[in-house]
């Protein structure tokens, strides 16, 4: 009943299971049939608190696939003069995340109902977390592939608007979106100009397609981002408005986020980490379904509506040079090295489950020196060529061990978590989880931050990824988690400035994984780090292949010297070409503990400054939507005691946030975490005597 929220959803619903559509109490309280048929967050039927949702529900992602309520299929009409009315049609309203055929809800449910008019609409305005460049060029791609689907398996057409937003005063469309948007709530994390423009401008363009195509109804996938939320909601109420039923669907994840509850406090592991929230997930109701199969047939509209081309779209289009001429297309070189379609992503996925790289990914996945070590789906499940349920069963289906299989398999879920977390916290991407973070004090090193983003730090293991991210939009997510370490442990600047660049530059760029994992690199996430990742010992790149392929000017130093340069004699450097500081920068940390503990000093003396939110196990406190309190997880070396004090370890412990770094300093034993630092930490009238 959560994610079936409408009366025509219900009945839907009930009847694929062969069930009497009895409408719950809840559902029961629409009077018109516009609202009838509607989505289901309307007023009245708002989700409840997380401490007040329910235990037990019905399938929260089971998509519906039946036909819709009377008040949504389209039909032949006559109007008063008893003339034939054009045949109503259903558009389906795709979006950035479900760029598919198969495993498709809205397109099922609008397909079985009548003619169908597929659209995509992007506002030249969007909001601030819209697509950036790199997954911009993976959209043009895809869009591209989902037109050729549609027109070779339904001799049908994708019809694309890029509405400017600007427009005429009078242009009723545009008149009755802002109209909409003034009766609508703006969601947190949405509350922007840019996402303003964006609802309003696709609510208009979307009122202008419905008329063109006489469609009744209008069918989507629902968007667990915040300014996704507020686009639907100005949609949803202009829609309605004008009589025009909505049907959004689940369809984007395993379980729907306001379907989960996790109950504050320790529920076999801290609040919102990866085990409570699996056991909060199971709690929810059934587990996922089976993928559903593209639909067999699809009827046109009876009159097409004008479609622009896809370069009018202008997804991550060359710059305009201030002469007017346009510049290079940056874009090319990047896609060469993808595929990029539906038919792509299920053969990837066929050839990771079915052809050894699943069952040596428990061994493999940290390696980025080796082909085949990932799966590199990442970007299909971002933007909905492969479904997560198809890629959740045919995990299941793979006939593996349970040993061989369980990381990978947890990695959906990981996902789910990502959008469970934005849907409690919508201002994730900027804003600091444990509040009291948002006073850490973080360096403005803007030349030292270009070198990290341009791959020329002088750490070629660091180097290799951020150049490979440039040039093809991916990195291996082991050498993500070396980077996001180095720019936050060593040279102490802030996660924000890290996610926005991953958020420009990944093609696989989402939103709530890639704020999850920078808030949590960040110290200031649910789950904060518990390990740093050395940037000088290659762990992930043995055989060196990987810093040869991406920093070629030390290919030639022997693998011992690969990854640590300025360690090489000088003879071995001459032979192999290489003169640091000329072919290759010096490293821009000459001292890597020494930087760590500046970082380190300073997230104690925030921490120091904000005892409130220190409990008495040390750990930091956080205030949950419902207004409950709960503890997170906090590493060792950074609780505190009631005074101000760092808390020594339990004795003995070695356990979860006692474990040292994984930075190593020459042949020694691990410095920074575990090491002893000498002196006091200034915090005002506090004083820490420090040791970490």
């Amino acid at each position: 009943e959560s994610a079936v929220r409408s009366r025509a959803e219900w009945r839907a619903a009930r009847e694929q299971l062969g069930l009497s559509p009895d409408i719950p109490a809840a559902l029961s309280t629409a009077e018109d049939p516009a609202a009838d048929a509607t989505e289901a967050t309307e007023p009245g039927l708002s989700e409840p608190p997380l401490s007040k949702r329910p235990r037990r529900q019905s399938n929260p992602i089971a998509p519906v696939d039946a036909e819709p309520a009377a008040a949504v299929s389209p039909a032949t009409s006559a109007g008063a003069s008893g003339a034939a009315a054009p045949t109503a049609c259903s558009l389906v309203w795709f979006r950035t995340f479900d760029i598919r055929l198969a495993d498709h809800a809205p397109l099922r449910a609008a397909a079985s109902a009548g003619p169908v008019c597929p659209c995509f609409v992007w506002p030249a305005r969007r909001g601030t977390w819209s697509l950036g460049g790199a997954a911009q060029a993976w959209l043009r791609e895809a869009l591209r592939s989902l037109a050729g689907g549609l027109r070779e398996h339904y001799s049908s057409r994708l019809v694309l608007r890029a509405p400017s937003g600007g427009g005429d005063a009078s242009d009723e469309y545009l008149a009755a979106a802002a109209a909409a948007s003034s009766k609508v709530a703006v969601p947190r994390g949405a509350d922007c100009a840019a996402a303003e423009a964006e609802a309003v401008t696709t609510a208009a363009e979307l009122l202008r397609l419905a008329d063109e195509s006489s469609a009744r109804a209008v069918y989507w996938h629902r968007s667990y981002e915040p300014e996704g939320q507020r686009v639907e909601a100005v949609v949803r109420e202009a829609l309605r408005g004008r009589g025009i039923a909505c049907v959004a669907m689940a369809g984007a994840l395993l379980y729907e986020p306001a379907a989960v509850h996790c109950p504050a406090g320790w529920q076999g592991g801290h609040w919102g980490t990866l085990m409570p929230f699996l056991r909060a997930c199971e709690r929810s109701g059934p587990p996922p379904t089976r993928p559903t199969e593209r639909p067999v047939a699809m009827q046109p509209p009876c009159a097409w509506p004008a479609s622009g081309a896809l370069e009018d779209l202008r997804l991550a289009a060359p710059p305009v040079l201030s002469g007017g001429s346009v510049g290079r297309d940056w874009s090319a070189a990047m896609m060469a090295g993808w595929e990029v379609s539906e038919a792509a992503a299920a053969r990837a996925m066929e050839d990771f489950v079915g052809g050894g790289g699943l069952a040596g990914y428990e061994a493999r996945r940290s390696r980025a020196d080796e082909p085949g070590a990932v799966s590199r789906l990442s970007a299909f499940l971002r933007f909905g060529q492969l479904s997560p349920r198809a890629l959740h069963f045919a995990v299941r289906d793979a006939g593996l061990p349970r040993e061989q299989v369980k990381t990978f398999a947890r990695r959906l879920h990981w996902r789910d978590l990502a959008s469970f977390h934005l849907s409690v916290f919508p201002e994730m991407p900027w804003r600091p989880i444990r509040a009291h973070y948002a006073s850490h004090e973080w360096s403005g090193d803007a030349s030292a931050l270009r070198a990290w983003q341009r791959g020329n730090t002088g750490f070629p293991m660091v180097d290799a990824g951020m150049r490979c991210l440039y040039a093809t939009g991916w990195m291996h997510q082991s050498v993500r988690m070396v980077v996001a370490s180095f720019l936050i442990e060593y040279l102490g600047i802030s996660w924000v400035d890290g996610a926005r660049w991953f958020h420009d530059t990944l093609v696989d760029a989402d939103l709530a994984i890639n704020s999850m994992m920078w808030q949590n690199a960040g110290r200031s996430g649910i789950d904060q780090w518990n390990f740093v990742l050395s940037p000088e010992t290659g762990s992930q790149d043995p055989s060196g292949g990987y810093v040869r392929k991406w920093v070629p000017e030390l290919a030639g130093l022997p693998t011992k010297h690969l990854h640590a340069p300025w360690k090489a004699p000088a003879a071995t450097l001459s032979a192999a070409g290489v003169e640091l500081g000329a072919t290759y920068p010096h490293r821009i940390v000459p001292d890597l503990p020494a930087a760590r503990r500046i970082t380190v000093a300073a997230l104690l003396r925030m921490r120091a400054s904000s005892l409130d939110f220190n409990d008495a196990g040390g750990y930091d406190l956080i205030t949950l939507p419902t207004g409950e309190t709960t503890r997170v997880f906090t590493k060792q070396e950074f609780r505190l005691t009631a005074s101000g004090l760092l808390k020594p370890p339990p004795s003995g412990s070695r356990g979860r946030g006692s474990a040292r770094s994984r930075h190593t300093s020459g042949g020694g034993r691990a410095s920074g975490r575990g090491a002893q630092l000498q002196g006091k930490v200034s915090t005002g009238q506090k004083k820490i005597s420090s040791f970490f």
